[in-house]
């Protein structure tokens, strides 16, 4: 639902006058989202900066690796959706795992599906977190604060999943700073993301 098909940009650049040759992307996991920096980089001629820019976010990558290297891993709830409750797929997973969390629903490299009441009554998390797809840190607070009385009775946080979560490009790793700082909240990665807790 969120990007287009390459024949619908075919037809645009027809109706158009227009030739061009279209890049694909559709990553699934993280490490295809860095992949996809570099492809995109390629077939825009700057292969350097795309390079530079994948290095970076490895570092900072390692970098919350070894922040939350031997801590507790909370048990996460992360939802793309509140009502009806959708666990993520796709990078997302993989995202609270990096960050030092166990995800207890999603399937990283897959799509994010619609939970049962039983799934998520039976998930037993120590925090819920609010990332519905291509919503800012305001709206997801409101979806959050709305569903409190149907998620579990713990911790409530809604994050600013437009910019940090649901888009594949270098700021997932800004969400997985944010994620790492409201699982582990004396550990230091630089600036704080956006987030917000709503009980």
């Amino acid at each position: 639902m969120c990007a287009l098909d390459v024949a619908t940009v075919d037809d645009a650049l027809g109706h158009l006058g227009c030739s061009g040759e279209a890049l694909t992307v559709d990553p699934h996991t993280l490490e295809e989202v860095l992949q996809s920096i570099l492809a995109i980089g390629g077939a825009t001629g700057r292969t350097d900066r795309a390079e530079s820019t994948v290095a970076e976010l490895r570092a900072r990558l390692s970098t919350v690796e070894e922040a939350v290297r031997g801590r507790p891993r909370p048990r996460v709830l992360l939802l793309e959706w509140t009502d009806p409750p959708f666990a993520p797929g796709h990078w997302i997973p993989e995202m609270v795992t990096w960050a030092g969390g166990l995800p207890v629903v999603g399937r990283a490299g897959e799509r994010s599906y619609r939970m049962s009441d039983e799934e998520l009554r039976d998930c037993e998390p120590d925090l819920v977190v609010c990332a519905p797809c291509g919503f800012s840190l305001e709206e997801a607070a409101e979806l959050g604060r709305e569903a409190r009385g149907s998620l579990p009775p713990v911790p409530v946080w809604a994050v600013d999943a437009n910019a940090s979560f649901a888009r594949p490009g270098p700021r997932v790793v800004d969400g997985i700073e944010t994620l790492a700082r409201i699982f582990q909240p004396e550990i230091e990665l630089g600036p704080a993301g956006a987030s917000l807790r709503l009980r």
